[in-house]
């Protein structure tokens, strides 16, 4: 990909960007830089040479894997959801606030995590049984003690 970069070379552009962070290596994750090509109006270099602005050329990062944010959801009986790429955290359930209390967070955050994730699985997997649901949740809970 190209970013937009003063000592770069000359760049044609392109119609269509998206935000990228953590492109030019400084302390923060900053705000992002537009990128072609994506979803969002506008325009910013691309990889031709051309007699647009300068840039230069980067390899592309793909950073994927499920994210985690916290939500206050009273409402919610559960501990955690998954939706989208994301698991929500719901710091207003009673073993949140038991776990922040007793200071046992990071247990009770990748087993929220890991529940809601099978729990998602089971609903989207028409394949999936609650024995390799047990199983999975075994295995991670092993692999998580081991670290």
């Amino acid at each position: 990909m190209a970013i937009p970069d003063e000592s770069g070379e000359t760049r044609e552009l392109g119609e269509g960007t998206q935000k990228v962070r953590g492109t030019r290596g400084g302390e923060t994750g900053g705000e992002g830089v537009s990128v072609y090509p994506g979803d969002e109006p506008g325009q910013a270099p691309t990889e031709e040479l051309g007699s647009g602005p300068t840039a230069t050329l980067h390899q592309r990062i793909i950073r994927g894997g499920v994210g985690f944010a916290y939500e206050e959801r009273p409402d919610l009986a559960k501990e955690a959801r998954f939706e989208g790429d994301t698991v929500y955290i719901n710091i207003s359930h009673s073993a949140y606030k038991r776990a922040e209390r007793e200071k046992l967070l990071s247990y009770h955050i990748p087993k929220s995590v890991v529940l809601s994730l099978i729990e998602f699985n089971l609903e989207n997997n028409p394949e999936s049984s609650y024995q390799e649901a047990f199983e999975l949740s075994q295995r991670f809970f092993r692999l998580w003690g081991e670290q």
